[in-house]
This record gives structure tokens, sequence and C-alpha cells, in this order.
């Protein structure tokens, strides 16, 4: 592993808890978006005049939209609708969330390198200082603080991606062995 993965990590690892809940929000707001646009195709058909017919091999499609047989003719594109607008609602909730969490954890962690490279700083013999300039050191300190606290942040997001697709990929798979 690089030496710069492994300071990522280092740093990565003392937020589980933000870093799972970033990854649970955004999967979260992923599936609701795929449950929103599975939803609206048999409201176009209805609305085009064409008939719904959802095939048989295609359990997951019919898991979603079996529970609106049981409401009548007349207000199943009502209901449908409104349960499209709810996911759509829950998925930029969610979104909203992990955002939330994903600047809360990149404020913690911004925090938690300036004080460590406070400390270090302070650990420093004063020849050091009498031979550098303090400004330039502080400005490059507070550069490279600011990139590795976007870099686990890009880290995260890109962990919480794959980690959806490759649900979605094992969720597409099971759906098409009822072929």
């Amino acid at each position: 592993m690089s030496p710069n993965l492994s300071f990522l990590l280092t740093y990565a690892k003392r937020y589980p808890l933000q870093i799972v809940l970033t990854i649970i929000l955004g999967l979260s707001g992923a599936v609701f978006n795929g449950v929103s646009t599975t939803l609206i195709v048999p409201i176009i058909l209805t609305v085009l005049g064409q008939e719904v017919q959802i095939p048989t091999s295609a359990p997951l499609i019919r898991a979603l939209v079996t529970p609106f047989d049981a409401v009548p003719e007349d207000y199943r594109l009502l209901v449908m609708g409104g349960a499209i607008v709810l996911a759509i609602g829950l998925k930029n909730l969610t979104t909203y969330l992990s955002g939330l969490v994903a600047g809360a954890l990149s404020r913690r962690l911004t925090f938690d390198l300036r004080r460590e490279a406070i400390k270090l700083l302070l650990e420093v013999d004063l020849d050091f200082y009498a031979k550098s300039r303090v400004g330039d050191l502080m400005n490059r300190l507070s550069g490279e603080i600011g990139r590795t606290s976007t870099a686990i942040s890009i880290l995260v997001q890109m962990f919480t991606v794959s980690i959806t697709l490759f649900i979605y990929a094992i969720i597409l798979e099971i759906g098409s062995l009822g072929n």
C-alpha cells in the first residue's frame, strides 16, 4: 500500500460512524432513486393509453408494482404518483443528510489535522524557525491540510459509490435469476 493511502486511511479510521453513516445515506438515496424511476414507467404507459404489462421474469419490478394492485383502478395512478413523490422526497432528504454528515466529517478532519500540525510545529527547535519563513510555512501547511481533508472526503465518496454500484449489480443479478 502506498504511504499516502496508508496516511489517508489512518485518518479515515478515526471516524467510522460518520463514514458508515455517509455510505448508508448514499445507498438509501440511490435505492429511493431506483424505486421512483421504476414506478414512473407504469404511470407513463397509463397516461399514453397503453396497457401495463409486467413481465413475469422481472420479480423486482413486480415486487414494486404489486402493492398497487390492491388500489382501485380510478385511484391507482394518483397513489403511484404519490409514491413517486414520496420516494423522490426521501431521496432528496437522504442526499441532504449525507451532505451534512460528509461536511461535518470534513470539518472534524480538518480540525484534527490542524491540531496535529500545530502540535508538530510546537515540538520543533527554535533554530528551525530562524532558518525558515514562518508565514510561508503556515500558508503551505494550511494548503496541505485542506488538500488532505479533500482527499479523504473524495475517498469516502468513491467508496460509497463503489458499494452502491456493487449492491445494485447484485440486486440486478438476483433479479435476472428469475429468467
